[in-house]
């Protein structure tokens, strides 16, 4: 498992977004080679897993973790959905301050829109869903 890359770290902060994403602050005390410090300059901006253990992760271990579903440029449903809301509230001159809580109103109304293709036992489900 050579994709696996691992470095001593400490969870720094955790800042939990409204729509229940998280953004997750590591530092390490140990000094970094360079190809250390090339090897997670890679990472960024890319989609992938995370692990947290308090001692050293055996490769070994891991079980085999599902490749995210992504288009033709590395990005998730889920990102190329954020992404085009993203661009929408921009093109519609809403401030950049305002666009998480924009996000969270058009994602709510696409909910909606699918919960209404469902049938009676659906909606009830659906509606205890969305109380989580």
């Amino acid at each position: 498992m050579d994709t696996l890359f691992q470095f001593p770290a400490t969870v720094r902060d955790v800042s939990l977004k409204p729509n229940r994403s998280a953004m997750v602050k590591l530092e390490t005390q140990e000094e970094m080679t360079d190809e250390m410090i090339a090897k997670i300059a890679t990472y960024v901006g890319k989609t992938g897993w995370a692990m947290v253990a308090v001692e050293r992760i055996d490769p070994y271990n891991v079980s085999s973790l599902p490749a995210l579903p992504k288009d033709g440029k590395g990005r998730t449903a889920s990102q190329r959905l954020r992404q085009v809301l993203w661009r929408v509230a921009e093109q519609n001159g809403i401030p950049e301050e305002k666009r998480d809580e924009f996000y969270l109103k058009e994602m709510e109304a696409i909910i909606q829109m699918i919960m209404g293709r469902l049938e009676d036992d659906g909606l009830e489900y659906a509606a205890n869903i969305s109380k989580v």
